[in-house]
């Protein structure tokens, strides 16, 4: 059966902001439960006259929606939707100062696709985090309480479906690849994404003193996946991306003096070759004019498969032995 949020873009943020007010609109005009189901399920006061304003501007920018308590001059509810898209610090950090006055409103980050896996938001001062499975359950109970609002029906539908695809990823289950929105990178975001948390929850619960806070984002055109392990020492950083690998990268001071760029980028690769076992050369070295290049790439498990997707060779946990192995030999090999 066609399904209108899927024809009209899940990716769209202002699909889903849209639909919380179309729900504001619905209790105005007598059909509460809906909305009234659907911020019950999120902890959110009900407003007695709902009233939203999509794009609300404030000091500090714009956020999403909205929803007044019918003239009330402050909102009740705040929501800022994410969902293959995230927040920069810059931006968060606009979105606490913008509210921060409004302390009685309910502040909503909601991330709804790959956006979630950027990073773990432990502290959202103030804002608090809704991810796709609690907000699909929102949706669930708010569709269930109508059944001739077709369009909540699809809405519901579609972010089942969101979550049937992380599952998909989780199982490996490659012939389902074709589901995606848009085929193997999103694979591959949702699988690095899936590793970042695994990966945190290891570095919270470990001894060894390894400090990082990784984040999972696209980058460039095509886009290349990116995991970046948010480890550095001086100008070396490491990170992941389409190729599998765990990529130790410099990133140069002074990108346009390219004699020194190339022999700094020599000899930190030969050095880390001969340090790091299974240690493996890029395809090409050094190109003139590169603000950054990589140095050596690393086995972790991964592996890239003939449709650009990337799979476990045996499970997450021996990828994440692999990765937490080199970042202790990088933190020794680099501080000599």
């Amino acid at each position: 059966m066609a399904n209108l949020i899927e024809s009209v873009g899940y990716s769209l943020g202002n699909v889903h902001v849209g639909l919380i007010a179309y729900m504001c609109d619905l209790y105005r005009a007598g059909t509460v439960l809906p909305l009234e189901s659907f911020l019950q399920t999120l902890s959110v006061p009900v407003p007695r006259e709902p009233r939203s304003v999509r794009e609300w501007k404030v000091k500090g920018g714009r956020l999403d929606l909205a929803i007044f308590d019918g003239k009330a001059k402050c909102p009740s509810v705040i929501i800022e939707m994410k969902v293959d898209d995230y927040e920069h610090d810059k931006q968060l950090k606009s979105y606490v100062n913008a509210t921060r006055y409004l302390s009685e409103s309910n502040r909503l980050l909601v991330t709804l696709g790959n956006g979630e896996y950027y990073r773990q938001r432990g502290n959202l001062d103030g804002f608090t985090w809704v991810r796709l499975c609690k907000f699909a359950q929102a949706v669930r109970n708010a569709c269930s309480t109508v059944s001739d609002v077709r369009v909540l029906h699809d809405w519901a539908d579609t972010l089942e479906r969101e979550l049937k695809r992380r599952d998909i990823v989780r199982r490996n289950a490659r012939e389902e690849i074709s589901c995606y929105r848009s085929v193997w990178n999103i694979w591959n975001i949702t699988l690095l994404g899936q590793l970042r948390e695994k990966l945190e929850e290891w570095s919270a619960g470990s001894c060894d003193e390894i400090d990082i806070k990784p984040t999972c984002y696209p980058c460039g055109a095509k886009p290349d996946t990116i995991l970046h392990l948010c480890w550095r020492q001086e100008s070396l950083y490491a990170e992941i991306n389409n190729n599998g690998k765990l990529n130790v990268k410099i990133a140069f001071d002074n990108h346009t003096n390219h004699d020194q760029c190339r022999n700094l980028s020599e000899s930190r690769r030969e050095f880390l070759i001969n340090t790091l076992a299974d240690a493996e050369r890029p395809n090409r070295g050094y190109r003139k004019g590169s603000r950054t290049t990589t140095l050596v790439s690393l086995p972790i498990g991964l592996e890239v498969c003939c449709d650009g997707a990337l799979r476990y060779v045996c499970d997450s946990r021996h990828t994440i032995e692999k990765l937490t192995c080199y970042l202790k030999q990088l933190d020794v090999s680099s501080s000599h």
